[in-house]
């Protein structure tokens, strides 16, 4: 080991050249004669034994004069507190605008949760969207009344896109409309993308509703519903 005139740290290597052919320089470099296929393995110990508390690695700005001077950092940290059946988590962090939060973890379930610590919410679970497991609900009528708001499914306050299709017979011809809903955490945005004029796809707070259109005799009514974002 040796510690050069320019304070570099260098464990089992004489190197402390650039980084990637750049100016950023390595002050850190640990190498060890591990070949084939074996690993080399730094090891963060901690003595923490509380839920979210373990190894973290950090990056740190020295130019800084205000607010957390933290650049982000990863942690490897406890899920529960089990002395003998040990379950961990790996966080991200970022600094925004001075304040440092975690923005995205991986549970010890696989999960991978970006911008939430919840596996409630579906559209932050990415690793079910990848699996192709969206959120979706379908239903039907065999009669509907004119005028009368019938309420596909309710949403939980959250961030999502869904696609909705309504479709049903009329006068024995096939008919069907679709709409894009917005939901901004409680605020919904209901746009029609295809033929507005038989039904009606709505939103009355976070319920989504479709309405018969006066004059329209409608029957074997399906909808669907597939959470996309």
């Amino acid at each position: 080991m040796r510690i050069d005139t320019s304070g570099d740290v260098l464990i089992g290597t004489t190197d402390s050249t650039t980084w990637n052919g750049g100016t950023s320089k390595r002050i850190l470099a640990v190498a060890n004669a591990n070949t084939g296929s074996a690993n080399s393995i730094v090891t963060l110990k901690s003595n923490a034994s509380t839920v979210d508390h373990g190894g973290i690695f950090e990056g740190f700005s020295t130019s800084v004069t205000s607010g957390s001077a933290a650049l982000g950092s990863i942690g490897f940290v406890r899920e529960n507190t089990s002395n003998t059946a040990l379950s961990s988590m790996t966080t991200f962090f970022t600094n925004t605008a001075g304040t440092v939060s975690e923005k995205m973890r991986i549970d010890a379930s696989g999960n991978l949760l970006v911008g939430t610590s919840s596996t409630t919410s579906s559209v932050s679970n990415v690793a079910s969207l990848v699996a192709g497991k969206h959120r979706s609900f379908s239903g039907s009528l065999s009669t509907m009344t004119t005028g009368v708001a019938y309420t596909m499914f309710t949403m939980t306050a959250d961030f999502a896109t869904y696609i909705v299709t309504v479709s049903g017979l009329v006068s024995s011809a096939a008919y069907s409309e679709t709409a894009i809903v917005h939901l901004n955490n409680t605020s919904v945005t209901v746009t029609i993308i295809a033929d507005g004029s038989l039904v009606t796809i709505s939103a009355s707070g976070l319920n989504i509703q479709f309405t018969q259109s006066s004059g329209v005799t409608m029957a074997d009514m399906v909808y669907s519903v597939m959470r996309i974002l």
